[in-house]
């Protein structure tokens, strides 16, 4: 049966009125709260993407720039190691003249020819005679070859001054 007379309806204490709306409150900022931060974690993720491409990228070009760098280096070292190969060791030949040069003899130019072992020393000496032992000990040695007395002068004071040339032995040097 219908009821007549109306009940009063029940009351909500404004205590459960007041959490009601606090946990609506909430559970909206938190939908909102992580819908921000899946899009800000999106253009994160998007941004970091991007500077992992820049650093591949940047390595890329500096392993090429490595690489053109070390090959150059690489090339470099094969010449020199081929300069190396080829080069004569001049201090024996020095050795040898310091050896057969006369104690009164002193050269005062050296032009060394290392490509067909051609010598041209030019000096002085106190005389004549020191200047043809000097040319009988250079012409007793086996190192040396082809000697030739190629100028001559007389200075007032009496030294000689001269220019030999020969022929070093190619396994001096």
């Amino acid at each position: 049966m219908a009821e007549l007379i109306p009940k009063e309806k029940p009351k909500i204490s404004s205590t459960v009125n007041f959490l009601f709306y606090l946990f609506l409150i909430a559970s909206i900022v938190l939908i909102f709260g992580s819908l921000i931060l899946k899009q800000k974690i999106s253009t994160a993720q998007s941004e970091v993407k991007k500077v992992k491409e820049q650093i591949t990228k940047i390595r890329k070009d500096k392993n090429e720039i490595l690489e053109k760098e070390t090959l150059t280096l690489v090339n470099k070292i094969k010449d020199f190691s081929e300069l190396l190969e080829v080069h004569k060791i001049n201090s024996n030949f020095f050795k040898i003249l310091e050896n057969l040069t006369h104690p009164n003899v002193w050269f005062t130019k050296l032009i060394l020819n290392n490509k067909n072992s051609q010598v041209q020393l030019i000096g002085q000496t106190a005389s004549l005679e020191v200047l043809g032992q000097q040319m009988q000990i250079f012409s007793q040695n086996e190192n040396i070859k082809e000697l030739n007395l190629a100028q001559i002068s007389f200075e007032k004071d009496g030294k000689v001054n001269f220019t030999l040339n020969f022929i070093a032995d190619s396994k001096i040097f």
